[in-house]
């Protein structure tokens, strides 16, 4: 493919923060990196985010990267970073659509059963842009992400298919306040269609509904194990009677957990679970 002219001078112009897009200098030696504002950055969650969502890009640039048919040019006349960068722009073009399904997996594992954040919820949201530079108003697709205090942030793991001043990772405010997004076209839950999706709920260790959904699921992992542990078919609704006989199996099964990893598994307070249903609605 040939590199239009307006993306190979947004290239050559020096290298640009990984997360914000900010320009850091006008070196053609220097890589991209991390600028000095987002360096200063001390919030834990906000630290472990812009990481996963470091990660989560080098990932999706690489398996594209590997595909024979990736569309990048080579210019013999660009430095190493120079050439990184432009092959991180053209890599992802037209590929946000692609990112969401292909992603979908890792995202769930590094963000929404992190233990190293706490993210409330993720959304899959479609917007429009402006006419960019390329002359064309694009439909696009990226992440919402809300984590602990209620702060919400934009995750844009394609944007630089626009330019590598599109940020990876901005507060939804400031992507809600861009010119160049124009209209938000659509919002669905994470992995979803419409309006199901995933959340995490935090739950009262000394609830007796979290002990028997906490055992429920360490009963699931005994069964894998032991399988003539008593229990009935969970395609249908239990009765009564089965009902107790379940929250004695899967009291049993928490204990059998307990005395094999040495730790008491009714205590932790909070539990990742599905919650389908509508979920808090996207500024």
């Amino acid at each position: 493919m040939n590199t239009p002219d307006w993306l190979l001078n947004k290239v050559l112009v020096g290298p640009r923060c990984t997360i914000c897009g900010t320009l850091i200098s006008t070196s053609n030696l220097q890589w991209d990196r991390r600028c000095n504002a987002c360096e200063a950055v001390t919030d834990e969650d906000s630290l472990v985010l812009m990481d996963v969502a470091e990660d989560l890009r080098r990932t999706f640039v690489d398996f594209l990267g590997r595909n024979p048919n990736a569309s990048s040019d080579s210019h013999p006349r660009l430095t190493a970073p120079q050439q990184q960068r432009l092959n991180g722009c053209q890599l992802l073009t037209c590929q946000c659509f692609v990112s969401q399904n292909f992603m979908k997996s890792k995202i769930e594992t590094d963000l929404i059963k992190s233990d190293r954040v706490n993210v409330l919820e993720v959304r899959e949201v479609e917007v429009g842009t402006a006419v960019l530079d390329d002359g064309i108003r694009w439909s696009h697709h990226l992440h919402f992400v809300r984590i602990d205090g209620d702060r919400t942030f934009c995750l844009d793991l394609t944007g630089t298919q626009f330019g590598p001043e599109w940020p990876l990772l901005q507060p939804w405010a400031q992507l809600l306040s861009n010119p160049r997004i124009t209209d938000i076209l659509g919002k669905s839950a994470f992995g979803r269609s419409y309006d199901f999706g995933y959340a995490r709920q935090s739950v009262p260790a000394a609830s007796s509904e979290y002990a028997l959904t906490r055992g429920m699921s360490l009963f699931g992992k005994l069964l894998r194990k032991r399988p003539h542990f008593p229990h009935f078919p969970p395609e249908r609704d239990a009765q009564p009677s089965e009902r107790t006989n379940f929250e004695t199996a899967a009291q049993n099964a928490m204990d059998w957990y307990t005395s094999k990893l040495g730790v008491d598994v009714s205590t932790t307070c909070v539990e990742k679970v599905p919650k389908y249903g509508p979920l808090r609605p996207i500024p």
